[in-house]
């Protein structure tokens, strides 16, 4: 034992210390002190309402065995799956399409001007987001005069976009025709 190598082979032990290679110790010999077993974990039992449900029986041939069954991807027919106690089947969700109303849209465009409001309602909310500053921005500036021809262009954008949205001519952000 030392505390540097002194020859090709030697090992360093957990405390620090080299030892020569005739002391490594074998790692077929049995340890001089027996180690204790691990402990062995049993998963708790499962609640019966969890326990794994035994795998479907299967068909692959002829109509639905009954009612409830279902074709899968693979060929086979499965039967339906009662729910657990407490728990509720899953119901589909129908998503319906909300119109957008042209009047309304109209009278965010003439009567809130270069706020941008007719934008948002319509889910355009990125020239919404532009018109609202530039509006601000000219409200900014319009105390050295230079924001009136800023505030006066967003105002003219806004009253085109009111007759565009009259006309008809003007769709929401997922294409559909206003009402």
């Amino acid at each position: 034992m030392s505390d540097v190598p002194n020859d090709v082979g030697w090992w360093q032990a957990s405390d620090g210390k080299w030892y020569p290679p005739s002391s490594f110790p074998d790692a077929t010999t049995e340890p001089s002190v027996p180690l204790p077993a691990p402990p062995q974990a049993t998963p708790p039992p499962l609640h019966p309402i969890y326990q794994p449900a035994p795998p479907p029986p299967m068909t692959t041939s002829g109509p639905a065995p009954g009612p409830g069954w279902w074709l899968a991807s693979d060929g086979r027919w499965y039967p339906p799956q009662p729910a657990a106690a407490g728990f509720v089947t899953a119901v589909p969700v129908v998503y319906v399409q909300a119109y957008k109303s042209k009047a309304l849209a109209a009278v965010f465009a003439f009567i809130f001007c270069g706020l941008g409001i007719h934008h948002f309602y319509l889910g355009r909310v990125g020239l919404g987001v532009t018109m609202l500053c530039l509006w601000v921005v000219g409200i900014v500036l319009s105390t050295i005069l230079i924001g009136v021809p800023i505030m006066l262009g967003v105002g003219l954008w806004s009253f085109i976009d009111g007759i565009m949205i009259v006309s008809g001519s003007v769709r929401d952000a997922q294409g559909q025709p206003l009402v």
